[in-house]
């Protein structure tokens, strides 16, 4: 009993060819730039690495001279929301968890002047509504730099911090 291979060759090579045909549909998609225009006021410096959230829909970028954590829409590169956080920003990192989004935000800002230095934690959930959670003032002789960053936990509970004393 003889079989024809003929339609069993010709399903695969077709199923082949539309993968092929999907990953290179990604790749293009993937290839295209976005800019986002930000506010005058808010400059970026060399520690201003933008976050983009597991979705891929929006990120989220701190501004040194502007003092604020920025939300972005990377598909429109429009703002979302702004929140206004300190002086001289550090480098911002972000967890995911229970589906709820955490930002850590440091702030060098000016403890010799009377203004600490601080770490913000956003609720970032909604990226057109960024809330507050929680600040940790640092203590009057506890100094952080631009070059500071904030990492939080995987469960979200503690936020890491390098400072000088």
């Amino acid at each position: 009993m003889k079989t024809d291979r003929k339609p069993a060759t010709l399903a695969i090579f077709l199923l082949t060819l539309s993968l092929v045909v999907a990953q290179g549909s990604d790749r293009t998609r993937l290839l295209q730039g976005r800019s986002v225009m930000l506010p005058s006021a808010a400059v970026l410096d060399k520690h201003a690495e933008p976050l983009i959230a597991s979705s891929g829909k929006v990120g989220f970028v701190a501004s040194v001279t502007s003092g604020s954590l920025i939300s972005f829409s990377v598909t429109s590169g429009k703002i979302l929301s702004t929140v206004a956080i300190g002086e001289t920003l550090g480098s911002i990192s972000m967890i995911e968890v229970s589906g709820r989004r955490l930002i850590a935000v440091p702030a060098a800002n000016d403890p010799a002047g009377g203004t600490p230095a601080s770490v913000t934690i956003i609720d970032a959930t909604s990226a057109k509504r960024l809330e507050l959670k929680s600040l940790l003032v640092l203590p009057r002789d506890g100094g952080l730099t631009p070059e500071t960053g904030a990492a939080l936990t995987r469960d979200g509970r503690f936020c890491l911090i390098a400072s000088s004393f």
